[in-house]
């Protein structure tokens, strides 16, 4: 069920959509879970128990493409050799305009800007900032990595 229009001022002047998806009471819809209906992606942003005992998730939908299967490049060093390479493999990544998740950890976090993408990395590599990742329409370097439940990367266009 469509909610409302959402300002997106830092991006653009469009109004992204907010839904109210509604599930069964018992089910759960956290903070930054993903909902699919049909072939659409939800980005949950809170939920709660309704009185009628609905359980309501406020969502976002998400912008195609939502998940792509990229080439990540590590860059990695040999202290024996004194030389710098990088290795490449091919993972599945989940990716979202910066604004639908970020957080800034202290005033030194580099700032987000117009453009930048929150990319969902598996735990199957180890993303470090300096690293560089092949999306479908570019490279983007990845700038800082959190620890979730995945690599949560802030990238930028390389």
């Amino acid at each position: 069920m469509f909610s409302k229009y959402v300002p997106d001022s830092d991006n653009n002047s469009k109004y992204p959509p907010q839904y109210q998806v509604f599930l069964a009471g018992t089910e759960e819809a956290p903070s930054d879970s993903l909902i699919h209906l049909d072939s659409r992606w939800f980005l949950v942003k809170q939920s709660y128990l309704s009185t009628s005992g609905l359980r309501v998730a406020l969502a976002n939908e998400l912008e195609e493409p939502t998940f792509e299967t990229i080439s990540f490049g590590s860059k990695t060093y040999d202290p024996i050799t004194d030389t710098s390479g990088t290795s490449s493999s091919t993972v599945k990544i989940l990716r979202v305009k910066w604004s639908e998740h970020f957080t800034y950890l202290s005033q030194g976090s580099e700032n987000y800007q117009r453009g930048d993408q929150q990319i969902f990395v598996p735990k199957t590599v180890t993303p470090k900032p300096s690293d560089t990742l092949t999306l479908s329409d570019g490279v983007w370097r990845i700038l800082s990595v959190q620890n979730e439940a995945t690599w949560s990367c802030h990238a930028r266009r390389a």
